[in-house]
């Protein structure tokens, strides 16, 4: 029972789309509603900075790994077969 390591991509793909759908609902109401001060206009900008490097660092770290090895999910769990205490399938 093998499964291919991109599919841990699946949830960080969902949550990068969650976090740039915030940012652009956010940008949205900002832009909607008018800047305040120029505060407001420089905590978003810090906010546009932070998600773009956070994004940026997270895809330039995980496009070191080979996401098509198989993993066997068996094999990360102990195992002893004399033991019936342990995760023995």
């Amino acid at each position: 029972m093998t499964f291919p390591l991109w599919y841990i991509l699946v949830p960080y793909a969902a949550i990068l789309l969650f976090g740039l759908l915030f940012l652009f609902f956010n940008l949205f109401h900002l832009l909607r509603y008018g800047i305040e001060s120029g505060k407001t206009l420089a905590l978003m900008g810090v906010y546009v900075v932070s998600f773009l490097l956070v994004a940026g660092a997270s895809l330039f770290f995980l496009s070191s790994f080979n996401w098509r090895q198989e993993v066997d999910p068996l094999q990360l769990l102990p195992f002893n077969p004399e033991n019936t205490k342990t995760f023995g399938v």
